[in-house]
């Protein structure tokens, strides 16, 4: 938005002429008729390699739809600060989900000698890269009263108005910044949509109907949730159709067994057991075993489901014993397991008699391990929801505790991560 001659689409352009396979659809707008002829010409190379529309118009009345990204640099500043907000509001409707804006602007300073300061540095910048001082000044004086700048804390306010949630500073220098703002939400998966390939077995599984949630939230919350975890779950993570097809199978083979309350639901030496071998018959235990190999690997543990042994990959159990001495009272809580993976440490909760313990984590083959554990351990107390840490803000206020063991140096965004789960 404010493409002036396409310098910046330009750059972008040329840094995808390495990655195959890549069709962009590029907009640019620019209010100068100029501006635009030039950005044409300058783009022209792109036909063909990428589809262009440059378009001849105000920022403020263009259509913005579905956009993955927006960039404004240096733009928002011209705008009258009466319809900024405005500005900003059609561009956060116009992204896709996890869509980001890159804005750069020149910033203000609260304190009118550091600003002073600031702007001395800047003329010098300038006036050391060959400019007169004549020219400082008149492009000085054209600007006062046009070029209207934000402080950087004012700025930030304005992205969050409008309904920004991740909003960071990630270039600065001396009275410029730019800032990277990103729409929450589920992000959207290329490729073919895991709606479109019927998993039966999987979708059987999902309990569509979360009534243990009437106790937390108002109606009204339980509704948004159940549209926005409905949404996340039909995706199922954009896994490939060979393997969401094994999976499903698996789901299938699960659901062949009965349901059951094993009669023992305890941790010893640091496994979770659960059920013993004479609670199936033989070829109960046979059908089972087949169903614990074909959901290989299983992250975190150690299991020993019904008397077979599952050697995890991480032993979770020694980050357990670290932590126990310092863990708050749980009895009676509500807790959230962020990142939960197949439910481990939620089954070592268990001891401390939690009133709930709800597992986040988008991982579909861990959901499935935990799906069929629950068949058999009747632990009505544990839930487990197919949802991202960045979707923690749908459950407000809801726990007294939470969990989040080994998953912040997975994210890209440990803080705005952490923002989630303090609100």
């Amino acid at each position: 938005l404010g493409c002036s001659t396409g310098t910046t689409l330009d750059l972008i352009s040329k840094s995808f002429e390495n990655v195959t396979g890549l069709r962009a659809h590029l907009v640019g707008v620019d209010n100068s008729s100029a501006m635009v002829e030039k950005c044409r010409e300058k783009l022209s190379w792109i036909v063909g390699k990428h589809t262009v529309e440059i378009q001849e118009n105000d920022i403020l009345s263009c259509e913005i739809s579905n956009a993955s990204f927006v960039i404004m640099n240096y733009t928002l500043q011209f705008i009258p600060v009466t319809r900024r907000l405005d500005a900003l509001r059609n561009v956060f409707n116009g992204l896709c989900n996890g869509g980001i804006l890159l804005i750069s602007e020149k910033i203000r300073f609260d304190e009118a000698e550091f600003q002073e300061a600031c702007t001395w540095i800047y003329e010098d910048f300038k006036s050391r890269r060959g400019y007169s001082k004549r020219y400082i000044a008149r492009k000085k004086e054209a600007l006062m009263n046009v070029l209207v700048p934000y402080t950087e804390q004012g700025l930030k306010n304005a992205l969050e108005q409008v309904g920004f949630k991740q909003v960071e500073v990630t270039v600065k220098w001396n009275n410029f910044a730019t800032i990277t703002a990103r729409k929450s939400g589920p992000v959207p998966i290329k490729g073919t949509p895991a709606s479109t390939i019927s998993t039966p077995y999987l979708d059987a599984f999902f309990n569509y109907n979360p009534t243990y949630l009437s106790e937390f939230l108002t109606k009204e919350e339980i509704e948004a949730l159940c549209l926005e975890r409905s949404r996340t779950f039909a995706s199922k993570g954009g896994i490939g159709v060979p393997t969401l097809t094994e999976m499903d199978q698996t789901a299938e083979n699960i659901q062949k067994l009965p349901y059951m309350k094993t009669s023992k639901l305890l941790s010893k030496d640091g496994v979770a057991l659960i059920g013993d071998r004479d609670e199936f018959s033989n070829e109960e235990f046979e059908h089972f075993e087949k169903c614990i190999k074909e959901m290989m690997p299983w992250k975190k543990g150690p299991f020993n489901l019904f008397g077979i042994e599952i050697d995890s990959e991480w032993r979770s159990d020694w980050k357990w014993e670290r932590i126990a001495p310092n863990l708050p009272a749980l009895k009676d809580k509500v807790v959230c397991d962020l990142g939960c993976a197949n439910g481990y440490y939620m089954y070592r909760m268990l001891e401390l008699e939690p009133k709930l313990v709800l597992g986040l984590d988008p991982n579909l083959k861990a959901w499935l391990q935990f799906q069929a554990i629950q068949r058999f351990s009747g632990a009505e107390n544990l839930q487990y929801e197919y949802l991202r840490g960045e979707q923690m803000d749908m459950f407000p206020q809801m726990f007294d505790v939470v969990f989040c063991l080994g998953v912040l140096y997975h994210t890209p965004d440990p803080i705005g991560k952490l923002w989630f789960v303090s609100i």
